[in-house]
């Protein structure tokens, strides 16, 4: 049980474990969300070592809508890591059939349907030691330089290494506003060139490697949950786990 400790020290600093009734051990219950996010089980086949899968189902989607994974995600990450290149990525996730059944309205699922079903896309940014600094999830069917427009960068001065997908004139303009430089491949169509160096670009296998990453948990290779902020939040505990080792 002691791959959760360092989490279970941010969330004391963050003041969500002082809340509410004395509950279970809190290295046991991320332990537990650990193993259903890599094993991809269902709440029901839960080990009896855990506890009630019941006690853990309702305080993780507990801490889901109230947003302590997102805010545990903040505290966990260096928004000050003083490295330059930052790679932007997306991926897309199949929907189960549990994930859209029910009565929920699309602003609660972020499901889109494309030609390979019904898909939900992830979007992160990493940095050269394979390190999420952001990541959120859209509808599927969004395009990539849509979805990036949304995405928050941290730091200033950074180097924003993308692929085709993500060349738009008005995406550039964003990062530099932001004070940030993009180093994006451009579309064959295009005809007002951009900064481009092929020695950045090469370095997109890290970001690459995420996403390989992304699909050893099985509860993200495969989407289960029906609302969206379920989702999210293993999807941040994934991205917690880039930064403190399971």
């Amino acid at each position: 049980m002691g791959q959760a400790a360092a989490l279970t020290y941010a969330l004391t600093d963050c003041g969500f474990s002082k809340r509410g009734r004395k509950g279970m051990d809190q290295r046991i219950f991320l332990s537990a969300l650990i193993y259903i996010g890599k094993t991809g089980c269902w709440w029901c086949h839960l080990p009896q070592e855990f506890g009630k899968f019941k006690t853990i189902h309702s305080r993780y989607t507990n801490w889901a809508k109230r947003g302590v994974f997102d805010t545990l995600f903040e505290l966990v990450r260096d928004s000050d890591d003083s490295s330059v290149l930052r790679f932007l990525d997306s991926s897309f996730v199949k929907c189960s059939i549990c994930s859209l059944t029910g009565i929920c309205s699309e602003s609660e699922r972020v499901i889109g349907k494309t030609k390979g079903g019904h898909t939900t896309k992830v979007v992160a940014v990493c940095d050269t030691k394979q390190r999420v600094h952001a990541c959120r999830i859209d509808p599927g069917n969004d395009s990539e330089c849509k979805v990036a427009e949304r995405i928050e960068l941290t730091g200033r001065d950074k180097i924003i290494v993308g692929d085709k997908g993500f060349s738009s004139k008005k995406l550039r303009d964003l990062f530099e506003k932001a004070g940030h430089r993009h180093c994006i491949a451009q579309k064959c169509n295009e005809k007002t060139p951009a900064a481009f160096n092929k020695s950045y670009y090469r370095k997109r296998h890290h970001i690459e490697n995420i996403f390989a990453k992304m699909g050893r948990w099985t509860r993200l290779e495969l989407r289960r949950e029906r609302l969206s902020y379920n989702f999210n939040s293993f999807v941040k505990l994934w991205a917690i786990g880039t930064w403190v080792e399971f």
